[in-house]
Parts: structure tokens; C-alpha cells; sequence
């Protein structure tokens, strides 16, 4: 479609059962389930902009994104590789945002532990601690940046449309 524009590695579920599973699920659990980024920052003491980020290179904010690699949903999670915290975190389907945002915030708070600064956890995250170019972390600090200088000319934008500080 003209003016549509994916991340090159994620894909949408081809059915349309999964889609419809997908968003009966998002609709059953929803209102009991509202965790965005600064409170999942917050829980894990992580920036809410590095999840923002996280989430914008990994999956362009398609919450129903799915690699060739088997990795879902925003912050793109391999449930074969961390069942222990999909468990943990006990959701029906990490394809909810909520979720897959509190999943991906564990995940990432645990690679930022083991690797030992933020670029390191995030060269862990992506699974490419060995590249020295440290082209993962450096794509999501840029978005970071990207997204932080965003921000005031946003809230400046809200405060002269609504007339505060006029």
C-alpha cells in the first residue's frame, strides 16, 4: 500500500483467527491490564523513553509485529527463549501490548544488569553483544534522543492549543 511503511523484519500473523484471537484477547483484558512505558519504567527503574525507543526500533509500535526469528509483538520477545518471565508475568497472550511492554521491560532491565551499562544490555537484548559497532544500541539511543527532543515541542504544542500560559 503506497505510504504504508513496516519495519523491514516484522511481519503481521497471516490469519485472520489469529488476528481475531488477538483482539478478543485485547478486549478482555484491557481495562484491567493498563501498564504503558513510564510505569513499567518506573517498576523496573528504567528510563521510559529507552522502552519507547526499544519499541520504536524493534517494531515500529505494531503491537502485533512478528519477525522471521519467531520474536513478537512491540518490544519484539522470543517466548523460547525467556518462558521463565512470560510465566512470571502470567498474561494470556504476550501479544498484548501491556504485556509484551512488561515482559520486554524485565528482559531488558535483566540485559542492562548482566551487560553492565545501557549499551551492553542493549547489544544483550538484541543478541548481538559481539558487535563492536554497537549498531543496536547506537540505532536506540538515536530514537531515544529522536524522542526526548520530541517531547517538550509536544507539550508546548497542547499548552497554545488548549490557551495555558496565554
Amino acid at each position: 500500500m503506497p505510504g504504508l511503511r513496516r519495519h523491514r523484519s516484522c511481519r503481521a500473523p497471516t490469519s485472520w483467527p489469529a488476528l481475531s484471537r488477538v483482539a478478543i484477547a485485547w478486549r478482555r483484558t484491557r481495562p484491567s491490564r493498563s501498564c504503558p512505558p513510564p510505569f513499567e519504567g518506573q517498576r523496573h527503574g528504567l528510563d521510559p523513553t529507552l522502552i519507547l525507543a526499544v519499541i520504536a526500533v524493534e517494531s515500529r509500535f505494531n503491537p502485533i509485529a512478528e519477525s522471521e526469528q519467531g520474536a513478537v509483538g512491540l518490544m519484539q520477545i522470543i517466548p523460547r527463549f525467556h518462558m521463565d518471565k512470560i510465566a512470571a508475568v502470567g498474561v494470556p497472550s504476550i501479544l498484548l501490548p501491556e504485556a509484551n511492554i512488561a515482559i520486554g521491560a524485565v528482559i531488558l532491565k535483566d540485559a542492562i544488569r548482566r551487560g553492565g551499562s545501557d549499551a551492553a544490555g542493549l547489544q544483550l537484548y538484541n543478541g548481538a553483544f559481539d558487535d563492536e559497532t554497537r549498531a543496536y544500541a547506537n540505532r536506540v539511543f538515536t530514537e531515544r534522543r529522536r524522542l526526548e527532543e520530541a517531547l517538550p515541542r509536544s507539550r508546548e504544542r497542547v499548552a497554545a492549543a488548549s490557551g495555558v500560559g496565554a
